[in-house]
């Protein structure tokens, strides 16, 4: 991940890149700056909330093994494409759908459907282990990426397979194939072990306006 959401006193300047700025009820701002601009916001009501939230698939801490099996059973696109697809699953990215893939021994552009449930069981074991070791870590910081106590994640340096090509640190190296437009790990068995020209303003339970 890039850019980072994190407090800051109100009188504080803001750097470059900060696109969005909350105003919290003890007078600070929850601030949002990423020079790539990946992120998106959007501003709901209490209202509109639960039905916009339909449109993601299952939490994938919290989905169990027969709905995971069903998942990949009625899907016919390749795994990776399926990990990241946020209807399926929500908030997997590219980074631990690598990292979930490489250690299940699945490669990424394998069609789903045709998945063994011995090694869907595995793919789900994987994929939550990884997600809880990267959480208590504070996530991957591979450029600037702080979490909201301004601190980087330390998760990038157990990285299996992400970000790991011409790696002299694993006796197996990755090589990589393009899936879904990104770049993807794989190993052979053989080796294998709100638009505005300043940043937007959110104050709470009222819409947004360009700062100045």
């Amino acid at each position: 991940m890039t850019g980072h959401l994190s407090p800051h006193a109100a009188a504080e300047p803001f750097p470059k890149h900060t696109h969005a700025r909350f105003l919290l009820d003890d007078g600070r701002e929850l601030r949002y700056t990423d020079a790539r601009r990946f992120g998106r916001m959007a501003y709901f009501s209490a209202a509109r909330l639960p039905a916009e939230l339909e449109r993601f698939g299952a939490d994938p801490l919290e989905i169990s093994e027969p709905e995971f099996l069903g998942l990949l059973k009625s899907h016919k696109s390749r795994i990776k494409a399926l990990l990241l697809d946020q209807s399926a699953l929500r908030g997997v990215g590219n980074i631990y759908a690598d990292e979930s893939l490489w250690r299940a021994r699945i490669h990424p552009t394998r069609i789903a459907a045709k998945i063994s449930d011995g090694e869907t069981r595995k793919l789900r074991k994987a994929l939550q282990k990884i997600l809880h070791h990267a959480i208590a870590l504070r996530g991957s910081s591979i450029s600037d990426f702080l979490d909201a106590e301004g601190e980087p994640g330390e998760y990038q340096r157990r990285h299996r397979a992400y970000g790991r090509r011409g790696s002299r640190a694993t006796a197996a190296k990755p090589r990589f194939v393009a899936s879904l437009w990104r770049a993807a790990a794989v190993i052979s068995a053989r080796n294998a072990s709100c638009s505005a020209s300043g940043p937007q303003v959110f104050k709470p339970a009222q819409g947004c306006n360009a700062a100045r």
